[in-house]
């Protein structure tokens, strides 16, 4: 998802999945009644009337609307979209919960509220799932996020500059303490040469600090590249990651596992396991993922997936 990242003006209308703004803006007044706000001020001013934020989820949004109506769900009214679904649209309609239009407003294309550097992390975070079963993982056909992690050696790594050398598969783990992770990464080793033969290099990133990776590389001998995202902010970016409960928080220290250690941070989050691959372009153009972590993509699924997307 868009939120959380920092959008500049020449990839907006790409991000939402149209080639050229002018597209965007003319799918968003029909599906809207109106085009979208014309500055930050008044969208803040919306959304505090509206009271949007704390209700993102009462609007259902179907077929084309993703991605562009996960973009604008989170911040505009819903009820003049013809894709929610009856039972959303008496909800958002109803007068408990009815929402302050915004027609009429200043209006020009969305895009022009980001020629200025605006980012929507400026206008709202958004919390993070507390159930590995609620992540909403970056759609396929999406870039890569803007979001840096960090080397074996502790040094600053741009993601997208990073993916921009030559397709990747992208895997998202929880950590070395984890035997599914270490398992699937063993799998990862195994199939390194056959795709290497298909175009494609593994980059494994998990919560685990650069210290831990180290650690993880001298018992494996993994020959690929392993990053640190211990602040989770890649993990987040991708919408994989979650917030761990207390009752699991305690049963983890029971079998020695720490997580605050694993990441010298105190956010007790992990990612969903995850794949992604990614084109030279910076595309995502595959992605498997499931709650349940001790199922993870076999080998054969990710050799058929990196043949089929070459």
């Amino acid at each position: 998802m868009l939120l959380g990242e920092d959008v500049d003006a020449a990839s907006v209308a790409y991000r939402v999945g149209y080639e050229d703004a002018s597209h965007f803006s003319r799918e968003y007044k029909r599906l809207f009644g109106h085009p979208p706000l014309r500055d930050v001020e008044s969208l803040r001013a919306s959304v505090r009337r509206g009271g949007l934020l704390a209700d993102r989820e009462t609007a259902a949004v179907e077929g084309f609307l993703d991605p562009l109506g996960r973009y604008v769900s989170t911040w505009w009214p819903m009820r003049r979209c013809s894709k929610i679904t009856a039972a959303k649209e008496k909800s958002v309609d109803s007068p408990n919960s009815r929402r302050a239009s915004i027609v009429g407003s200043p209006m020009k294309p969305l895009f022009t509220v980001f020629a200025v550097g605006i980012s929507l992390a400026a206008l709202a975070q958004t919390p993070v799932p507390d159930a590995a079963e609620k992540v909403q993982p970056i759609a396929v056909g999406r870039k890569v996020p803007k979001v840096g992690v960090e080397s074996l050696d502790g040094k600053s790594v741009s993601l997208p500059k990073l993916l921009s050398a030559q397709p990747t598969v992208l895997v998202f783990y929880r950590g070395g303490w984890c035997p599914f992770c270490n398992r699937q990464m063993d799998g990862l080793q195994s199939a390194q040469g056959e795709l290497k033969k298909l175009g494609y290099r593994i980059v494994a990133i998990s919560p685990d600090r650069a210290e831990e990776l180290q650690k993880s590389v001298a018992k494996h001998q993994f020959t690929y590249q392993l990053l640190s995202d211990s602040t989770m902010d890649a993990a987040r970016a991708f919408g994989v990651a979650f917030t761990v409960d207390g009752n699991t928080l305690t049963k983890y220290k029971g079998f020695g596992i720490d997580l605050e250690r694993a990441s010298g941070k105190p956010h007790h989050q992990l990612p969903v396991p995850s794949v992604f691959l990614v084109n030279k372009s910076g595309k995502i153009v595959y992605r498997y993922f499931n709650p349940d972590y001790k199922v993870r993509l076999s080998t054969e699924e990710l050799l058929a997936a990196a043949r089929q997307n070459r």
